[in-house]
């Protein structure tokens, strides 16, 4: 990997770690209850216990685990994984490890163009390549104040 592909590959790791704590942080301010819940947050407790998962039937579940746990105020719980994209499109090949798995859960897509935040269930979006606003969920209340004031946050900090 040379230095400058290396140097976009970081960029885009802090963009998606930006991108999570955003979509952890609107849904916490929406009264939501956030756990974390993906890879990074599994592989460092299973790093502590020097448990080697390369060989491990379960590599591929545990790497396509959603980011998150989220439960809203009146107890449905939701699987959220988060992605970011500059140009707000998401490859469906990306996505078919998590359908295998998780393919109740729910993709939010994270991007520096409008609208800023979209959803849609994993197999919906594999089924129909469609992605709708966050504030049209009809599954996740989300106050559109809230949205609008992390859409400023998001043209701040993904200024491509």
């Amino acid at each position: 990997m040379t230095y400058q592909s290396s140097a976009h590959f970081a960029s885009n790791v802090v963009k998606g770690r930006i991108a999570e704590t955003l979509v952890e942080e609107m849904f916490k301010k929406s009264k939501y209850q956030v756990y974390r819940f993906g890879y990074e947050a599994i592989l460092q407790n299973i790093s502590q216990i020097n448990v080697d998962i390369r060989d491990s039937e379960t590599k591929d579940k545990i790497r396509s685990i959603p980011d998150f746990i989220v439960v809203s105020p009146h107890g449905s719980v939701q699987l959220i994984e988060v992605k970011y994209s500059s140009d707000g499109k998401l490859n469906k090949d990306n996505l078919k490890k998590y359908l295998d798995f998780w393919s109740e859960a729910r993709i939010v897509l994270v991007s520096s163009k409008k609208p800023h935040f979209q959803i849609s269930y994993i197999r919906n979006f594999m089924k129909d390549g469609k992605l709708y606003p966050l504030e049209n969920d009809k599954f996740t209340t989300i106050d559109p104040n809230i949205i609008e004031k992390f859409s400023e946050v998001v043209q701040e900090y993904f200024k491509e």
